[in-house]
């Protein structure tokens, strides 16, 4: 900015030069003029008035309105006295002169969603590591009928507050563990794909809202699978919408709903639980 200013007022001065001294005292410059000395075999006043001529007057305001209206200048002046947010990235439009700052801005969004899933991938390791297959519960009798339609609601996550806790904070976990469980998928293959997708929807400058949706309609696949193994009499046509739906209003319930869903099934040794591809350790008899 300062190179553009000083090429742009060079270039003004540069038939003129008599006149530099009133441009200082113009600008409020207290610095005596009196030595300096002329350009020109004329003779110079020993003291200059601060008057300047009303047309060089108008051509130095002219050249100065140009440079703020730079786009160097708008951008600092913006990146400066603005605060940082995220908008799109159009190089046209009423927000063209923000590039710098919507960079910075994104920026600070990618590093924070890739803090976020290194940690979220720390505590799906110890979380993997230590917890264990349910154990058959000898006091439940197995009721294959009852299997066929989801035991829990939807909204009654209450009563589960532990699943809930970890769906709502970490839902990838959970529901990779759900998979890994019915042995659809491994864990991390489950975790990696939903983590994946979230982070680019998250950091996703135009287009997240896709991504999202691309998202719930993985979720809404491995729901149908789901409803397979069990056999469920809901299967198909328009459940691919509600489980869709679901998935997009209220994951985290239906994550829980699916995991309190599925810890009944070994409980009561159902033969839909495999858990075939399950990546952690046994439960520990008594």
């Amino acid at each position: 900015v300062l190179l553009v200013a000083c090429a742009l007022l060079g270039n003004a001065d540069a038939g003129d030069a008599h006149l530099r001294p009133a441009r200082l005292l113009q600008r409020g410059s207290s610095a005596s003029v009196a030595h300096i000395a002329p350009t020109d075999s004329v003779a110079q006043p020993a003291h200059v008035e601060a008057a300047v001529p009303t047309e060089d007057n108008g051509r130095l305001t002219a050249i100065m309105a140009r440079l703020h209206q730079t786009r160097a200048y708008l951008t600092v002046k913006k990146v400066l006295r603005a605060p940082h947010h995220v908008v799109s990235f159009k190089r046209d439009g009423p927000d063209a002169d923000g590039v710098l700052d919507s960079l910075i801005a994104y920026l600070a969004l990618v590093a924070s969603v890739f803090i976020w899933v290194i940690v979220a991938t720390v505590v799906a390791y110890f979380y993997n590591k230590q917890t264990t297959i349910p154990a058959k519960d000898p006091e439940m009798e197995l009721d294959v009928e009852s299997f066929k339609d989801f035991k829990h609601g939807v909204f009654t996550c209450a009563s589960a507050p532990e699943i809930t806790l970890c769906a709502c904070l970490c839902p990838a976990i959970r529901w990779a563990r759900n998979l890994s469980l019915m042995g659809l998928l491994g864990f991390w293959v489950a975790f990696g794909a939903f983590i994946g997708l979230d982070f680019v929807a998250g950091v996703s400058a135009e287009g997240g809202i896709f991504l999202h949706l691309a998202l719930a309609v993985m979720l809404t696949y491995y729901r149908q699978d789901l409803r397979k193994a069990f056999d469920m009499k809901r299967q198909g046509g328009i459940t691919y919408a509600e489980d869709c739906l679901l998935y997009l209003c209220c994951l985290c319930c239906t994550v829980t709903q699916e995991a309190r869903h599925i810890e009944d099934a070994f409980k009561a040794g159902h033969h839909a639980a495999k858990a075939k591809e399950m990546e952690v350790a046994p439960a520990q008899q008594a």
